[in-house]
């Protein structure tokens, strides 16, 4: 138990947001295709 308690409660939040912020540029680059490249 050399963690201390601040990193154990900071790394999932950490952790969340990384993934939070993927999703948030995956969805932008999704829409910046659509509008240069339309669906047929």
């Amino acid at each position: 138990m050399s963690i201390p308690p601040q990193q154990i409660y900071f790394l999932p939040i950490f952790g969340e947001f990384l993934i939070l912020l993927n999703c948030i540029r995956i969805v932008r680059l999704h829409e910046f295709f659509l509008e240069i490249i339309p669906y047929y």
